[in-house]
């Protein structure tokens, strides 16, 4: 079996997809649980997912005390990782601005003035595009790209500016059958033959509810809520290659 690699990690005491590939049989994870920014990898071509680090996707300061933007507005970090530690980054279990790690693939930074949303940075981790899709002062939109994977941050105001929701969502291509971890220790199984996919079990944590549960031969689907928190999975064959979906959610009144 090959060693584990982590494809993403949301942030402390939130959010992490992990996971691990191997031949049938092995067990590919993929934790919620808590987790640290990405860390950068000097080699982006031959790491298909770099592990998690709590300094390493931070931009690097200048001698005023900001960060070094690249020609289209993102940050990247320098060799250094110099820049903000674990503790700066948001509780991703509550929907509030801040710093927010995008799985490996970078930080997208946000805050709320005169009741509109302003998108103050963007850092890129190696290996990987950003484009912000969106920037509005009621919606932003930042994605990032890396072969087949693909990460899609989003964050809106809703009933005049009093409530907040942020998205986080994952997008893998090629994914491999096995057993995924869950936030708060959940989990699910599924397996891949005969142009099926079948769902053997899904496990909710405490303080989860399954819901939505969908199956229909080549794809299924489901929601586990907690409170203001959701997880929305998609698993479908798609020209014969499994293409796995995990879409994070939170929302709740603005702090303040």
């Amino acid at each position: 079996m090959r060693s584990p690699h982590r494809l993403l990690a949301l942030v402390a005491s939130a959010v992490l997809l992990a996971a691990c590939s191997g031949d049938e049989g092995d067990v590919d994870s993929v934790d919620l649980g808590d987790a640290a920014a990405p860390e950068q990898t000097d080699d982006a071509a031959t790491s298909a997912a770099p592990s998690a680090d709590a300094t390493s996707a931070a931009p690097s300061a200048d001698a005023d005390g900001g960060t070094n933007a690249d020609a289209d507005g993102g940050t990247d970090a320098d060799a250094d990782g110099d820049g903000p530690a674990a503790d700066d980054f948001v509780d991703t279990t509550a929907a509030v601005p801040g710093t927010w790690p995008v799985g490996d693939a970078g930080t997208v930074t946000f805050d709320v003035r005169d009741g509109g949303l302003v998108l103050l940075d963007v850092v890129v981790a190696d290996g990987w595009d950003h484009v912000v899709e969106e920037e509005d002062p009621d919606e932003l939109e930042v994605d990032f790209r890396r072969g087949g994977e693909a990460w899609d941050f989003e964050v809106e105001l809703h009933d005049d500016g009093s409530r907040l929701e942020v998205d986080v969502h994952y997008d893998l291509r090629d994914a491999d059958p096995g057993a995924y971890d869950l936030p708060d220790g959940g989990s699910f199984v599924f397996t891949s033959g005969d142009g099926v996919l079948t769902l053997t079990g899904v496990e909710a944590p405490a303080g989860w509810q399954v819901t939505d549960r969908e199956e229909d031969g080549d794809e299924f689907s489901f929601t586990l809520t907690a409170g203001d928190r959701r997880v929305q999975v998609e698993v479908e064959l798609d020209d014969g290659r499994v293409e796995l979906e995990i879409d994070y959610r939170v929302i709740g009144p603005l702090p303040g």
